[in-house]
């Protein structure tokens, strides 16, 4: 099963030798040269109004939102950690979340409505992530 680097960095800051299953977890948690980065990893959806986030977007690296009115909020699943690399939004509204998610200060905005890089937390569920603003091509 896919784990996080973190995860699969414990299994060696041990100095002991990975079980099996662990060994199994690291070959699980890339993708191969020759497999497409994208390839089945792609969520695309048409959404307004609210969008609620998938537990199956953990396996995902790429999620496409393409509203023609706003996203007005977010849900991330209590007690989900969801990891999105690359976050792509098309259309001429910002995506605007609830009171209860936080920007971390390091989060850039893009002409005061759109969000180039961000930490979004809602509770103890992150999503992290680089978001490319298709407006800009």
């Amino acid at each position: 099963m896919k784990q996080s680097k973190e995860t699969i960095r414990g299994y060696f800051q041990t100095g002991d030798k990975p079980k099996q299953a662990e060994y199994y977890d690291t070959w699980d948690s890339f993708w191969h040269k020759d497999e497409s980065q994208f390839e089945h990893r792609i969520v695309n959806t048409a959404v307004s109004g609210s969008y609620d986030v998938d537990v199956a977007l953990a396996s995902k690296w790429r999620l496409a939102l393409t509203g023609a009115t706003d996203i007005t909020f977010i849900n991330v699943p209590t007690g989900d950690l969801i990891k999105i690399i690359e976050l792509e939004i098309s259309g001429d509204h910002p995506i605007v979340f609830n009171d209860t998610v936080l920007f971390d200060a390091d989060s850039d905005l893009y002409d005061g409505t759109k969000w180039n890089r961000y930490t979004i937390s809602v509770e103890s569920d992150m999503i992290r992530g680089f978001i490319k603003n298709l407006n800009t091509v």
